[in-house]
């Protein structure tokens, strides 16, 4: 609850504090050091599990994130967008009024529900590779990483704008190769490539940013994430069920054929062009 009301701050900082025409160049440095921090984190909880335990490790954790909290203390502050309580709308009518725009609507479609059905896969790794699976995990971070900073760094602005589609079927195909249930090494090879289609997320991030009031560009880009990591959390009970019922590496394709589908559906809207 807390970091969803941070990161809907954080996008919105982005935003403004990023020339003009540098939001996606500014969120892939995010999530590529995001990405970094996560292969870092991976090996030093592995590190720390062994050594620590498990209690001693997530108390290690604890003073690493007050830690971090404190980089708080170097953001100056900035004035914020709506002055009045008049100008400040409230949380359930504005979310009205965001779903209400047929443009804004299908974007934010977009940015829940292909990544977050095929996130369903991510996390079955554990259940699919046993205790190698910290490779699966490592090579989607690093898949994760590389994507951003292709599209972000290199994608123009036109390009960006129509990548998502075929972004997110990369994102889910390679995953149906998993009911073969291939050795650890090809899958964690799978998993970097299929990673690497979150990096279609940035075309989104710009038209939404485009398309948002700027008195109400937080709490968009907060629906936006919420949505996300909501439908993220829906998406792996669905594939901890089916797994049940099933076994890890099928329910991790029927996932992300559910993902495909989606983008199939959405295609028009995930490819529309800069003005569209």
């Amino acid at each position: 609850l807390g970091n969803a009301v941070e990161m809907a701050g954080r996008l919105a900082l982005l935003v403004e504090v990023v020339p003009e025409g540098g939001y996606a160049l500014g969120r892939t440095a995010l999530n590529v050091t995001v990405g970094m921090m996560q292969v870092a984190g991976y090996a030093a909880g592995g590190s720390l599990v062994v050594t620590l335990g498990t209690r001693g490790a997530f108390l290690a954790a604890v003073a690493m994130n007050l830690t971090g909290a404190a980089s708080c203390l170097g953001l100056r502050p900035r004035p914020a967008r709506a002055l009045t309580a008049a100008a400040r709308p409230a949380s359930l009518r504005g979310t009205r009024a965001l779903l209400a725009s047929p443009a804004i609507r299908a974007t934010l479609l977009g940015h829940w529900l292909p990544n977050g059905l095929a996130a369903g896969a991510e996390t079955l790794y554990v259940p699919y590779a046993g205790d190698r699976a910290g490779a699966l995990f490592v090579s989607a971070a690093l898949g994760m990483a590389a994507g951003d900073l292709a599209v972000g760094r290199f994608a123009s602005p036109a390009l960006r704008a129509r990548i998502p589609g075929p972004m997110y079927v990369l994102l889910a195909a390679p995953y149906l190769a998993f009911p073969a249930h291939p050795p650890t090494w090809a899958a964690a090879a799978l998993v970097a490539v299929a990673s690497t289609g979150f990096g279609g997320t940035l075309g989104l991030n710009e038209r939404l940013v485009r398309l948002l009031p700027e008195a109400m560009r937080g709490q968009g880009l907060g629906l936006a994430g919420a949505g996300t990591v909501s439908m993220q959390a829906i998406a792996a009970a669905v594939a901890g069920m089916l797994a049940d019922l099933t076994r890890p590496g099928l329910a991790m394709a029927l996932m992300a054929l559910a993902s495909v589908l989606t983008t199939a559906v959405l295609w028009r809207s995930l490819t529309r062009g800069p003005t569209g």
